[in-house]
């Protein structure tokens, strides 16, 4: 942390004849003081002034004594009750400015010839920074306002052609503005950002931030000057736009200055700015009256002051990064010290442990560890003061939360002291005893995390939250009840559609978690098939609903869910056999063929019978006559017929001695009638029997059917009734058994008849 000085000089000498009360009677604005301090006197010597100019985040202060008859300023650092005198630069006059937080004090000191040089403090060992002139005299002189934390320092220092800004590190002092007629450097953060004022030729005073050689000019429409005075980490810059009539604070952030405003007066002016830009300072309330103020989030805030109107005046002097301001305010009894936490002011002589009894009439400083810097009497003489937190009573309130399994839980937790909020603490949480991790307050005083490191079961849990003690406060823990109710499971139930293949098909069902889990438990599933209970996954054909109910567990609730399965028909031809009967004859008993049924399925799991229709009768000449098949039924067969053939042919009635072989080269004369089943001849000139061709049944040799050239036209039989004749030549036939194979006019059969030959 680094911190600005005030003073070019030290422009009042604080007496206690002049400036400091009595401690009076301690009073507060607000209700309900936020904490206690327990102050410590510095043990500066006794003095006719000083000045408290410099507290860092371990608690060291820079101040300064003043002694009138010699006119002697001095130097001190106070670092945990020890006091030590900075020494000087050979003159009667240290003043220091400021301080980082490894103890490096800078400020301004006389040489033994009077001259002001600006000076650094470090590792016990006072150096002189020198001037930019380099020369010696009362117009050659040198100030340093600020350091950062890796001990850069910025001031001002006479140089040629005027007063310039300076960057001082690591022995090497550097002249960062040599162009203008006077510039200042007040500022400087950690990434060496740089702010204050300058003058061009032909311009007028210009606030600035500057870096790495570039400047950024900070102007205002309608301003006489600006002037930079603070900045902090992130290179935000606070300081006053002055016009004719009026003097305001201005924020510079984000590339744009935006005017602080007043609190109805004409004047605001700041005098400290944390790392949240929030900015602490003073701000007139009439033309004459000025009052503490606090600008954050764009708005300004009146702390207000401790005695009544006309006197009622109050000034903001620091604000550390939790947002607590420290200055001093009007008393009825003159002036004391005030502590706020961002809303009204406390006077801080109330707010001081039973063994703290002085009369705190300033506090100009306070550190992130809450630790204020102050001024005060003792016996009165003026005195400086440490003053540290106490611990101070807290109160913790856990927030009850409801949640469903498996839903990380926000936990919350509200931190106060005397009902104020407490920001930036640590809060530790933990579920049934099981840590859960700790989260920061906010302004609020409000700490919430999400709990993503656990899962928590359903039903009640313990959330406690606790708050270790620190420097500024007292521990302090709380319980609430978290309720984790039931979650609901994503139930998935999947159907589908499937040919019957006499397999049973069941639903696919799935249960999960919300955290991805699968569940196996409690899952129970049925099937309904025309409003009637399935005992099992479907098999049959048909069209079924599988519902699945979920019975639930400590976790999840009971759901149910349900999905579609169709079973379609199986395809089943059925188609009938072809037969063939003799002209004449009744029809023989059909039967039929089976193509489609699933494995290990006959005709038995049909129902109804087969028939079968033909229009070939008893009196039907020879021909084909389609056999039609039908009656049967199944609820899983999606049955479909086919036609067989029904063949009526005639019957060969041979009328020679099919047993007496014929010589080869001789004619047989072959001999038949056309008839019936009953043997009744049906032969008719109108019929024609035509050969094609001799089979030797013994060996299945063929040859062509030579006839003996006696009137048989194109091979065909003679019809002489009642019968026909056909002279067969058999020359070149060998033994054996021979058919004469022939066609009928209108049988869609072929015929033969058998003859021997010898040779």
């Amino acid at each position: 942390m680094f911190v600005f000085g005030r003073r070019v000089v030290p422009i009042v000498l604080l007496s206690a004849a002049t400036l400091f009360s009595t401690p009076g009677t301690a009073r507060s604005q607000v209700s309900d003081a936020p904490m206690r301090f327990r102050a410590v006197d510095l043990g500066l010597p006794e003095n006719d002034g000083i000045g408290v100019m410099a507290l860092n985040r371990r608690g060291q202060i820079a101040a300064y004594t003043y002694s009138a008859g010699s006119g002697t300023y001095s130097c001190w650092l106070y670092d945990n009750g020890v006091l030590t005198n900075l020494g000087s630069l050979g003159g009667q006059v240290c003043v220091p400015m400021a301080m980082n937080d490894s103890g490096q004090v800078v400020g301004h000191a006389t040489t033994p010839e009077g001259y002001d040089h600006p000076f650094i403090y470090s590792n016990g060992r006072m150096t002189d920074i020198g001037v930019l002139s380099g020369a010696s005299s009362f117009d050659d002189t040198g100030f340093a306002w600020a350091i950062n934390s890796s001990g850069a320092v910025v001031g001002q220092s006479s140089a040629a052609g005027g007063t310039h800004a300076f960057v001082y590190q690591d022995g090497a002092l550097r002249d960062i503005d040599p162009a203008a007629l006077v510039s200042v450097g007040l500022g400087i953060n950690d990434a060496g950002q740089v702010t204050g004022w300058r003058i061009l030729p032909g311009g007028s005073q210009t606030a600035y931030r500057y870096q790495d050689g570039i400047f950024e000019d900070i102007i205002a429409a309608g301003a006489q000057a600006t002037f930079g005075r603070l900045i902090n980490a992130a290179g935000d810059v606070a300081g006053a736009v002055n016009t004719a009539a009026q003097q305001h604070a201005f924020l510079f952030t984000e590339g744009a200055l935006r005017d602080v405003g007043t609190l109805g007066g004409p004047n605001s002016f700041p005098y400290a700015i944390n790392d949240r830009t929030q900015i602490a300072g003073s701000a007139t309330v009439s033309e004459s009256t000025f009052h503490a103020m606090v600008a954050r989030g764009g708005a300004l805030f009146d702390l207000g002051s401790l005695a009544a109107p006309p006197n009622d005046l109050s000034q903001a002097r620091s604000i550390n990064n939790s947002g607590h301001v420290v200055g001093w305010t009007a008393t009825p009894d003159g002036t004391a010290g005030f502590f706020s936490t961002g809303t009204g002011l406390h006077d801080l002589r109330a707010l001081l442990t039973p063994d703290s009894l002085v009369g705190i009439t300033d506090a100009l400083w306070i550190n992130d560890a809450g630790q204020i810097a102050a001024m005060g009497v003792v016996d009165g003489r003026p005195h400086a003061f440490l003053l540290s937190p106490a611990s101070v009573l807290t109160e913790l309130a856990v927030a009850p939360a409801v949640v469903r399994y498996g839903t990380p839980p926000q936990l919350s937790a509200t931190l106060t002291s005397g009902s104020a909020p407490l920001a930036q603490k640590t809060i530790t949480f933990a579920i049934d005893g099981v840590s859960a991790g700790s989260a920061t307050t906010d302004d609020n005083g409000v700490a919430q995390m999400m709990v993503t490191s656990q899962t928590t079961s359903r039903g009640d849990h313990i959330v406690s939250a606790s708050f270790a003690a620190d420097a500024q406060y007292a521990s302090s823990s709380s319980s609430a009840i978290l309720t984790v109710l039931k979650a609901h499971a994503r139930l998935v139930v999947t159907g589908g559609a499937f040919t019957y293949d006499g397999q049973p098909h069941g639903a696919v069902v799935t249960a999960t978690g919300v955290l991805g889990e699968t569940l196996t438990e409690g899952l129970l599933i049925s099937y309904f098939g025309n409003a009637n209970l399935v005992a099992a996954a479907p098999v049959g054909a048909g069209t079924y609903s599988a519902n699945v109910q979920f019975s639930g567990d400590n976790n999840y609730e009971p759901d149910t869910a349900s999905a579609v399965i169709t079973v379609s028909r199986a395809q089943l031809t059925v188609t009938a056999n072809d037969a063939t009967r003799l002209l004449g004859a009744p029809n023989p008993a059909f039967a039929a063929s089976y193509s489609g049924f699933v494995p290990g399925e006959t005709p038995a799991v049909l129902g109804g019978s087969a028939a079968f229709a033909t229009p070939g009768t008893m009196t039907s000449p020879v021909g084909t006559y389609p056999i039609t098949p039908s009656g049967l039924s199944s609820p899983n067969y999606d049955i479909r017929y086919a036609d067989g053939t029904l063949t009526i042919t005639y019957q060969v009635c041979v009328r020679f001695d099919q047993t007496k072989a014929a010589r080869a080269g001789r004619t047989i004369p072959i001999k038949l009638d056309l008839c019936t089943a009953a043997g009744i001849g049906s032969s008719s000139p109108s019929v024609a029997l035509k050969t094609r061709t001799l089979l030797q049944l013994s060996g299945a040799a063929t040859t062509d059917v030579q006839d003996a050239g006696d009137a048989n036209p194109d091979s065909d039989f003679r019809y002489v009734g009642p019968g026909y004749v056909f002279n067969l030549q058999t020359t070149g036939l060998t033994t054996g058994t021979w058919n004469l194979v022939f066609t009928v006019t209108g049988d869609p059969l072929e015929h033969a008849v058998a003859f021997q030959v010898v040779r």
